[in-house]
């Protein structure tokens, strides 16, 4: 079984996700037989035999429901933006890894909006800052009725300050208007950018993994902030994820900000 399996199988990490998240960061330890030292599993995929102790290593930093809650801390931490008391909007919110990471930097509350259904981290659904809309395409949805279903249900989640996306299986170009829709003027955006769904399949190899990115990231970054000054954000930084994705692509996170219309007029 892969160790990031038997984690879970074992009953110490609530996820997978989670599970690959401590891998990554050398919390999980490997006994291979009794009387022997521990050694530190070093991937997720590694090979857990049945005679094979588990342990993890008690963490000192930031611990979230999922590996996405660590890529949001450190992109926070690059761009020093403020989330404490600050209304959220988290797009692709799936088990809650940047839901939890925003409460864990003190935000006021959280919307999180998913296609899919179930999802979620148990604590986190039980959490009164959070309101959870599930099986709503952001490619599709009337970004007014999504508004006005929020306003109806949490008013004072709005407005937002602040918007973080993850999003899978879809270009963040093709969401980008209908998510901006729902964002007021001077809201802050964190958003991952994952090339594997933004580039052609021409681009894609074996395993999902990006042919040659260090000579496609360049226009993707242009294509990226044409795309934003089309939809009034202003672009501040373009920067990689401290941590590559779960198939190995490196991606990159953009922080904007949307421009103050009634200031101009």
């Amino acid at each position: 079984m892969r160790a990031d399996l038997a984690l879970v199988d074992k009953g110490l990490c609530p996820s997978r996700a989670q599970a690959q998240t401590l891998i990554e960061q050398g919390k999980v330890l490997l006994r291979n037989g009794v009387n022997t030292l521990p050694v530190v599993v070093k991937k997720a995929s590694q090979r857990i035999e049945p005679f094979m102790t588990l342990e993890l290593i008690p963490c000192d930093g930031p611990n979230f429901v999922s590996r996405g809650g660590l890529k949001l801390h450190h992109a926070l931490e690059h761009t020093h933006i403020e989330v404490e008391n600050k209304k959220c909007i988290d797009l692709g919110q799936s088990t809650g890894g940047f839901t939890d990471c925003l409460l864990q930097h003190a935000a006021r509350s959280v919307v999180g909006v998913d296609v899919g259904k179930d999802q979620l981290h148990p604590n986190l659904k039980e959490n009164k800052q959070v309101l959870a809309l599930e099986g709503i395409n952001l490619y599709k949805v009337n970004a007014g009725e999504l508004q006005a279903e929020i306003q109806s249900r949490e008013p004072y989640f709005l407005p937002f300050e602040l918007a973080v996306a993850d999003l899978s299986f879809i270009s963040l170009r093709k969401v980008l208007p209908n998510v901006t829709e729902l964002l007021p003027d001077t809201c802050e955006v964190l958003f991952l950018v994952k090339p594997q769904f933004e580039l052609g399949p021409e681009h894609i190899g074996k395993n999902g993994l990006v042919k040659n990115l260090e000579s496609l990231i360049g226009t993707l970054e242009d294509d990226i902030r044409n795309t934003c000054a089309n939809l009034n954000l202003q672009v501040i930084d373009f920067f990689p994820c401290a941590l590559k994705g779960g198939d190995g692509n490196q991606e990159y996170f953009v922080h904007a900000v949307k421009k103050d219309t009634a200031a101009k007029q």
